[in-house]
């Protein structure tokens, strides 16, 4: 059997390659005269991500409280990490419970501030880029957590 390869369509006015366009050729036929953002994605060259915005990034989260912990769930919409912070509700500052964390969900074993006290947590998240924090925080989640 023949071993076949996965060829990309020539495009009109653009150069052609001895074995076709491949994989190993992708490279040199970015930077080829007429190379256009089409051909790139007929070539799958280019990226799908999504771009994200730095300044009005925000991911989404959820907080459900269990016995001795609460699972966080964060939807990170296009970043590969996340800081994750709590704080008791009427509290004003936020306390960082994880710092660029990208796997989730996560689960806050952070004991009770008062032992037998049940009290309301809440928690947001910061997306980060390269260990800098981007965007605006998620809305706030709130959950009862008795331990």
């Amino acid at each position: 059997m023949s071993e076949h390869r996965r060829v990309a369509r020539h495009p009109p006015g653009f150069p052609r390659f001895r074995h076709g366009l491949t994989l190993q050729n992708r490279p040199r036929a970015k930077v080829a005269l007429g190379y256009t953002a089409a051909i790139g994605e007929a070539m799958r060259a280019i990226s799908r991500r999504p771009v994200i915005d730095e300044t009005h990034y925000q991911p989404s989260l959820t907080a459900k409280a269990f016995t001795g912990y609460v699972r966080i769930r964060v939807e990170k919409k296009g970043v590969a990490a996340l800081n994750l912070y709590c704080r008791l509700k009427g509290e004003i500052e936020w306390r960082l419970v994880v710092s660029n964390r990208s796997k989730f969900p996560f689960d806050d074993r952070t004991p009770l501030a008062q032992p037998d006290v049940p009290e309301l947590r809440q928690y947001t998240a910061l997306g980060t880029l390269a260990d800098t924090p981007i965007g605006q925080r998620s809305d706030i989640a709130e959950v009862v957590y008795a331990g």
